[in-house]
């Protein structure tokens, strides 16, 4: 599934991304309380507790940033240089946390985010084309 060290690099960008969004949940009572509203729907009432779910949202962060440490480990052995796993790790962190935010936390993103996020894709597409160039 995971071919190179360049998937493993995008894999833990993502793992980070979720693992601030579930960090978020868990140190805002705000936020937590949102989700439990949400999920009155679907879970029995008996089982929902503000402190279960914090502690649940803490035990997934500190698993989600285990994975994301093993991914980023494998990265920087099987890429041809570190800044390619780094740059590649970061970028896709940065854009999946501007659209989980966006998605779950309400946050705004206005047209110079996107256009950043954009020229930040683009320099993550040129450094692993021009490493590839080089060898």
């Amino acid at each position: 599934m995971l071919e190179n060290g360049t998937s493993f690099a995008a894999f833990a960008g993502i793992c980070a991304a979720l693992a601030g969004l579930c960090a978020k949940y868990a140190l805002s009572g705000e936020n937590t309380l949102e989700l439990i509203q949400f999920s009155e729907n679907y879970i029995p009432s008996s089982l929902l507790n503000i402190w279960v779910l914090r502690g649940i949202l803490a035990a997934m962060t500190l698993g989600l940033n285990s994975v994301m440490l093993t991914l980023t480990a494998n990265a920087l052995q099987l890429c041809k240089t570190t800044v390619q796993s780094v740059i590649t790790t970061s970028a896709v962190n940065f854009l999946t946390t501007a659209v989980l935010g966006h998605l779950f936390l309400g946050e705004h993103i206005g047209w110079s985010g996107i256009f950043g996020m954009m020229l930040i894709q683009l320099g993550v597409f040129i450094v692993s084309k021009d490493k590839e160039k080089i060898n």
